[in-house]
């Protein structure tokens, strides 16, 4: 199953998506239980936010890009090997150009995006939809769920369903 809690998160290596400076962040505890009341995807991010530890490929052009975020405990291994990490930063030429990729798990499935220079091709779809499999054949089985369904889980959960 690729849902589960929010436990890693391939994003850009930009000031927005700076981990350090969100667990630096402190939320009173009466903030997170109404956070977790509303929704336990929320109070699930929060936690990662909170102790997610950054994960390098090893590819060093990859990790000057991208960071992964992830949770030690949940992940295991690191989720982009060197094979995924080339058809990451190597796009096919011809299509829309790569902007950047973003990946993460939440309670409602696996996340990838690709934020592109323009509308993609049917080239640039499949090769989208080729890197995506390879990530998610890297992803371990979701060891949990965030237990608490708020309101706002409930509302995103039918609207999916529909």
């Amino acid at each position: 199953m690729l849902a589960g809690g929010v436990d890693f998160g391939i994003v850009p290596r930009d000031p927005r998506w700076n981990g350090e400076a969100m667990q630096r962040v402190a939320i009173p505890a009466v903030a997170e239980e109404r956070i977790a009341a509303l929704s336990g995807t929320a109070a699930s991010a929060l936690e990662f936010l909170r102790e997610a530890q950054e994960k390098p490929s090893g590819v060093a052009e990859f990790d000057a890009a991208y960071r992964i975020l992830a949770l030690p405990e949940k992940t295991g291994d690191s989720l982009v090997e060197a094979s995924l990490a080339e058809k990451i930063l190597r796009w096919p030429a011809g299509g829309a150009a790569l902007h950047s990729f973003l990946a993460w798990r939440d309670p409602f499935g696996l996340h990838c995006q690709a934020r592109l220079s323009g509308p993609p091709d049917w080239a640039t779809v499949t090769y989208f939809l080729a890197v995506a499999e390879q990530l998610s054949a890297r992803i371990p089985a979701s060891s949990s769920s965030p237990e608490r369904r708020g309101v706002v889980d409930r509302l995103v959960g039918r609207f999916l369903a529909s």
